[in-house]
């Protein structure tokens, strides 16, 4: 496979497994173990290697896993020709994977406490052991 082939195939397997219903990013892991690395960028959550491909993603909590898995599966199985193992490695809700990911998405205010109403410590009264002083 020359590197032209292999650059494409990463970015199609890529946009494959995101077209997916449930599928809402991929996941390169917390050390991007699962990446293919390309000239001057990699693929997170695509490993390509000569006899097998992975894909790690994060899902759609309402969705079934296993269902999830298989669709990618057979979207991706077609283009790389080899077997693909699906790692769901997140679950999110879909909305707010989709507002998280949109620039123009408004934060969410991180709530408030109110103020403790005396920063005075109060004295305790010393307390009697049951059975009288010692």
């Amino acid at each position: 496979m020359t590197e032209a082939t292999h650059n494409e195939l990463a970015d199609r397997v890529r946009a494959a497994a995101l077209a997916v219903d449930g599928v809402l990013d991929l996941h390169g892991g917390a050390l991007a173990e699962v990446a293919t690395y390309l000239p001057g960028r990699r693929v997170s959550g695509v490993r390509l290697t000569p006899d097998r491909t992975t894909v790690q993603l994060k899902a759609a909590y309402e969705q079934p896993m296993r269902a999830v898995a298989d669709r990618v599966r057979s979207a991706v199985r077609p283009l790389v020709g080899t077997p693909v193992d699906v790692v769901i490695a997140d679950v999110d809700q879909p909305t707010q994977a989709s507002a998280a990911a949109s620039d123009t998405a408004t934060p969410t205010p991180a709530p408030t406490r109110p103020a403790p109403a005396s920063t005075t410590p109060v004295p305790t009264a010393p307390t009697t052991p049951p059975g009288g002083p010692s």
